[in-house]
């Protein structure tokens, strides 16, 4: 958090999902409101409201918060070439 760093960008396909844990161990010892954390999920992934929702609890438990400022979906620009606007 020194030096003026204090947004938090990670995801659980990163390294794995070792980004997560990691970034929750480093961010632990810091007061909650000090920070903002951003995840993501995937567009390839299963986007089923029951998959989705088990997702984000996983990363609020890897990252040892009690809620994500920044939830995003990733998509693929082949995904976006298929979507019909």
């Amino acid at each position: 958090m020194g030096h003026g760093v204090n947004y938090f960008d990670t995801a659980p396909i990163y390294c794995q999902g070792w980004s997560e844990r990691v970034t929750g161990i480093a961010l632990k010892r810091h007061p909650r409101d000090s920070y903002l954390v951003a995840t993501k999920m995937s567009a390839s992934d299963d986007l089923s409201p029951e998959n989705m929702t088990a997702m984000y609890r996983r990363s609020l438990a890897d990252l040892q918060v009690d809620y994500i400022d920044y939830y995003l979906l990733l998509l693929s620009a082949k995904l976006l070439m298929k979507i019909q606007i």
